[in-house]
C-alpha cells in the first residue's frame, strides 16, 4: 500500500467535552506530547510518579481533503503510539479504540470517509489519575502514516522474513506473506518477491501465482537461498530489503516493502546467548520512552543519537522498559547494531496505579501482544521478548503461572525464533526492602549494599514460589538478585538467567557473576539514560539537612523532575557512573577520577538503593582551597596512585574497581596512574580550568529534514579561554529564527525548576541540551544563545 506521512497540519486542546471540545486548539506536528507543557504541581501523587507533570484528556484534530474516493480502494490510518487510551473518529464515527498507550495500531477509516473534506479526531482519555509509575506523556507521541491501497493488497503488516539455516557461505530464509483480499470478489494475482541485499543488488527474486478469496487471506511462503549472506549483528549490522509487487492481468496492483536482517539467536545454559552462533555478554541497560526536554514526543533522530551514545559507551544491549518499543528506537539499533529485549507489560490484572493497564489487560493483552511480534518480526536487533516486568502475579498468587505460559505459548506460535522471558523481582520475600547500606569498598567506601533482602540469603523459597511462572519462559531474568544466580544454577540446572535490573553500587558483583557464569547471559543495569518521573530514585540525602521524610524515602520531593540515577544524564551526557560501568566491563585501560563535591564534604549520606555517588570529572572548585574532598578513581588494577602537582598523595589498593582518597583542593592538575602486578596500565587526568568566559555551541545531529517531524541536537556549553569546560551553573535563553523552531531546552540538573519549553534555563554541570524541530520550511535554521556575563553564540543547521 501506499505509505505516507500523517504527521503535519493538527490542532491539540483540553479535552473537556469528549468528543466535541470547543475552540480550535494549538497547531502542531506530530510526533507530540502534550504533558511537557504542563505547570508542575506539587502534588505527592504526581510528583514521585510524573515529576510533577499532570496528565490532562487531550483531543487532536485534522482535517483533510479527498477529491474523491475511488472504487475497489482501502486507506488506513496507522498510530504508532498514543498515550493513553485513545479513540480515533473519523467524520464523528468511532473508526478505532486503543485503551494500550504503547501499541502500534490500525484504523480502518475506508467507511468513514467521504468526498471533500474529512476531520480525523483522536481523543486521549489520559484523565487526572495517575495511569503509570513513570513520566508517560499524552498525545499522539509516535508518527502516524496514511496506508492507500486497492482492496487485494499486501497486509500492512503481513511480511515476516525467517532465516532458517546459515552454513558457511550460504544462508536459507524463508518469506511469509499475507495478502488480504477486502473485495466482495475472487482475484487471481502474481506476486513479484525480491530480496536486495546492504548494497542495494538483487539477492533472489521470485513470482508466485494466486488466488485470494473475498474477505479472506492468503500466506505466501517463499525459500530463498542467499549466496555469500552479509550476515546481521553487532559488529556488522547489515540490512536486506524485500520488495513485494501485486500484479493483476499485468497491472501492478499494490506494492509493499520492509527490511530485515539475516542471523539467529539462541541461549542455552551450557554455551550462553549466541548470536550466529558466537557467545555474547549483554552489555544491557534499561532505558524508559521519553526524550527528556521533549517528553515522550519519539523521532528518528533522537532515537540514533542515543543508541549511538549508548554504544560507543560499550553498551551491546537495550532492555524497554516496561513497554513496547516504538519502530524509530527499532530502527536505530537494526542499524547501528544494539541487542533489544523488547518488553510488553508493566502490569497484568493486578494494578501498581489504580488506573494503570490494569483495567485493560483482560480484554486486551492477546491484541497488544500480537502487536508487538508484529511490530518486532522484521528488526534484527529484537532477540528477546519479555511478558512483563516485575509481574505481581508471579508469586504463585491468582493465575500467574497460567497467564504466563498463556502469553508465552501466544508469542512463540508467533514467532518461534526468539526466547521468551520476564523480569521478576524478590523485593517481597522475606528480608527487609530497607536495610543499613553496608561497605564493600574497605573503611573508606562510598557506596554498599543497599537492601539486606538482596544479601547473600536463602533463596529456596523464592525459588519454589516462582517456579510455575519460570518454567514458562526461555529465560528466567531477574531484578536485583544477582545474589540468587548460584543457588538457582544449583538447584535448577537447565535454566538459563539474565539480569534486567542491576543498581550501579553492585555492578562489580553482578558483572563478576555473568563473566562466571555461561547460563548468566548478561545484565540489563537500572538505569543506561536518565528519564523523567520516578523523581528522587537516585538522590543522595545528608542527615545534617534534617530532613527526615526525604532520609526515610527514596521519593524526592519538589523540585525533583527526574530519577538520577542513569548512566547518561537527561541531555546524552554521560555522569561519572558511566565510566565506571566502561571499566567493570573491561572496555577501558585508562582509569578515571571523579571528585566529590566538596561541599558536601564531612556530611553523612543517606543513599537510596540506585544512587552513584555525588561526583563530577572536575578539578576546579573556586572558594574550596585548601578543604578536604574524597576523590575516587575507578580502575581495572591492583592499586593506584594518586598525583596533585606532581606530588604523589599516595597508592590505595582498588577494591571492586574503585578506590578513593583524600586531599585537600589546590588548583593544578589531578592525576591517576593504575598499576597491575607492580606495572603501570594506564593513567588519566584532570586540570583546574579557568572562568566561563564564553559559550560554545556544537550541533551533535545535524541537518534535519524539513516538514515538521525531525530534530535536531545543539550541546551547550560554557567554556574558558581555552575551550574546557567549565562546571558552572549561568542562565542561558535562547531564541530561534529561520526554518525551525524550539523543541525542547534543559539540563541534566534533577531539581531544576526550569520550564522545559520556556526558552530559558540553568547550565547544570557546565552544559545543557537545546532541541531544535523542524517546520514545513526549508532552509537555514539558526539558535542563539544568551547569557549574563556571555556574548550571544549562534548555531545554524539546514532544514533540508
Amino acid at each position: 500500500m501506499l505509505r505516507r506521512s500523517f504527521n503535519e497540519d493538527w490542532y491539540v486542546k483540553e479535552n473537556r467535552q469528549w468528543p466535541e471540545p470547543e475552540g480550535a486548539g494549538e497547531a502542531i506536528n506530530l510526533p507530540h506530547d502534550a504533558m511537557i507543557g504542563t505547570k508542575r504541581e506539587e502534588d505527592r501523587s504526581y510528583w514521585f510518579r510524573y515529576g510533577g507533570f499532570k496528565g490532562e484528556d487531550r483531543t487532536y484534530e485534522k482535517k483533510f481533503a479527498l477529491p474523491e474516493i475511488p472504487a475497489g480502494k482501502k486507506m488506513y490510518l496507522e498510530f504508532e503510539g498514543v498515550y493513553y487510551n485513545s479513540r480515533v473518529l473519523v467524520n464523528g464515527t468511532l473508526a478505532a479504540r486503543q485503551p494500550y498507550g504503547y501499541s502500534r495500531f490500525l484504523a480502518d477509516i475506508t467507511p468513514f470517509v467521504k468526498e471533500g473534506e474529512n476531520e480525523v479526531r483522536v481523543c486521549t482519555l489520559t484523565g487526572a489519575n495517575p495511569n503509570s509509575r513513570w513520566y508517560p506523556g499524552n498525545g499522539i507521541y509516535r508518527d502516524v502514516w496514511l496506508l492507500e491501497g486497492d482492496t487485494a493488497h499486501t497486509d500492512p503488516w503481513g511480511i515476516r522474513v525467517t532465516t532458517k539455516e546459515i552454513a558457511g557461505d550460504l544462508a536459507q530464509i524463508t518469506a511469509d506473506i499475507d495478502i488480504v483480499n477486502e473485495g466482495t470478489y475472487a482475484r487471481t494475482l502474481r506476486a513479484q518477491i525480491r530480496i536486495l541485499s546492504p548494497e542495494g543488488k538483487e539477492a533472489g527474486k521470485a513470482e508466485i501465482p494466486f488466488t485470494v478469496l473475498p474477505g479472506k487471506k492468503a500466506g505466501l511462503h517463499q525459500n530463498f537461498v542467499i549466496k555469500d549472506p552479509a550476515l546481521w549483528s553487532p559488529e556488522t549490522p547489515c540490512l536486506y530489503g524485500i520488495g513485494i509487487t501485486l500484479c493483476e492481468d499485468g497491472r501492478e496492483i499494490d506494492t509493499a516493502r520492509d527490511r530485515f536482517g539475516i542471523r539467529k539467536v539462541s541461549a542455552d545454559p551450557v554455551r550462553g546467548f549466541l548470536v550466529n552462533g558466537k557467545s555474547y555478554k549483554l552489555r544491557g541497560g534499561c532505558i524508559h520512552h521519553d526524550n527528556g526536554p521533549i517528553g515522550a514526543a519519539e523521532f528518528k533522530t533522537a532515537a540514533l543519537r542515543r543508541v549511538k551514545l549508548m554504544k560507543e559507551a560499550g553498551y551491546n544491549a537495550i532492555r524497554s522498559s516496561h513497554n513496547p518499543m516504538s519502530p524509530a528506537l527499532l530502527e536505530a539499533c537494526d542499524e547501528l547494531g544494539i541487542l533489544v529485549m523488547d518488553e510488553s507489560f508493566d502490569t497484568w490484572n493486578i494494578p501498581k496505579t489504580n488506573y494503570d493497564y490494569n483495567m485493560f489487560f483482560r480484554e486486551w493483552w492477546e491484541k497488544d501482544v500480537r502487536s508487538m511480534v508484529a511490530k518486532d518480526y522484521n528488526h534484527p536487533s529484537v532477540v528477546m521478548y519479555s511478558i512483563g516486568n516485575e509481574i505481581s502475579e508471579r508469586d504463585g498468587s491468582d493465575d500467574g503461572g497460567a497467564l504466563a505460559r498463556m502469553q508465552a505459548e501466544l508469542i512463540r506460535s508467533l514467532d518461534a525464533t526468539r526466547p521468551v522471558t520476564s523480569a521478576i523481582n524478590g523485593i517481597a520475600e522475606p528480608g527487609s526492602f530497607r536495610g543499613e547500606r553496608k561497605s564493600f569498598t574497605g573503611e573508606k567506601g562510598f557506596m554498599g549494599v543497599p537492601h539486606e533482602s538482596f544479601s547473600s540469603r536463602d533463596h529456596s523459597y523464592f525459588i519454589a514460589k516462582s517456579d510455575d511462572y519460570a518454567e514458562a519462559l526461555d529465560v528466567m531474568s531477574l531484578n536485583y538478585l544477582h545474589t540468587a544466580y548460584e543457588e538457582i544454577g544449583r538447584e535448577r540446572p537447565g535454566r538459563v538467567l539474565c539480569g534486567t535490573e542491576s543498581m550501579v553500587a553492585q555492578y562489580a558483583d553482578v558483572w563478576g557473576l555473568v563473566e562466571k557464569h555461561p547460563y548468566v547471559i548478561g545484565d540489563f543495569c537500572w538505569t543506561a539514560w536518565e528519564y523523567l518521573g520516578e523523581a528522587g530514585c537516585g538522590k543522595i540525602d545528608y542527615q545534617e539537612d534534617g530532613n527526615e521524610r526525604a532520609l526515610k524515602s527514596f521519593m524526592g520531593d519538589y523540585p525533583w523532575v527526574m530519577a538520577y540515577c542513569g548512566d547518561f544524564d537527561l541531555t546524552g551526557a554521560r555522569r561519572t557512573q558511566s565510566y565506571y560501568r566502561e571499566i567493570v566491563w573491561k572496555l577501558r585501560k585508562e582509569p578515571f577520577i571523579a571528585v566529590q563535591r566538596p561541599e558536601k564534604h564531612g556530611l553523612t549520606p543517606s543513599y537510596t538503593p540506585w544512587s552513584w555517588s555525588d561526583t563530577a570529572a572536575c578539578w576546579t572548585w573556586p572558594g574550596f582551597e585548601g578543604k578536604e574532598t574524597d576523590i575516587e578513581v575507578y580502575a581495572d588494577a591492583d592499586e593506584v596512585e594518586l598525583f596533585l602537582n606532581g606530588k604523589s598523595l599516595g597508592r590505595e589498593k582498588v577494591s571492586a574497581y574503585h578506590a578513593v582518597f583524600t586531599a585537600a583542593y589546590e588548583p593544578g592538575t589531578l592525576e591517576a596512574t593504575a598499576y597491575r602486578d607492580g606495572k603501570e596500565t594506564g593513567r588519566c587526568a584532570l586540570k583546574t580550568t579557568g572562568k566561563a568566559e564564553k559559550l560554545r555551541l556544537t550541533c551533535e545531529t545535524g541537518d534535519m529534514k524539513a516538514g515538521g517531524s525531525d530534530v535536531s541536537y545543539i550541546r551547550i556549553e560554557a567554556v574558558d579561554t581555552n575551550g574546557e569546560r567549565v562546571y558552572a551553573r549561568p542562565g542561558i535563553r535562547v531564541s530561534v529564527t529561520g526554518a525551525g523552531a524550539l523543541g525542547g531546552l534543559g539540563s541534566g540538573d534533577p531539581m531544576t525548576k526550569d520550564d522545559y519549553t520556556s526558552g530559558e534555563c540553568s547550565l547544570f554541570d557546565g552544559t545543557a541540551i537545546a532541541i531544535l524541530r523542524s517546520t514545513k520550511e526549508k532552509g537555514e535554521c539558526t539558535l542563539t544563545v544568551s547569557g549574563e556575563g556571555f556574548e550571544p553564540v549562534s548555531c545554524t543547521v539546514q532544514a533540508v
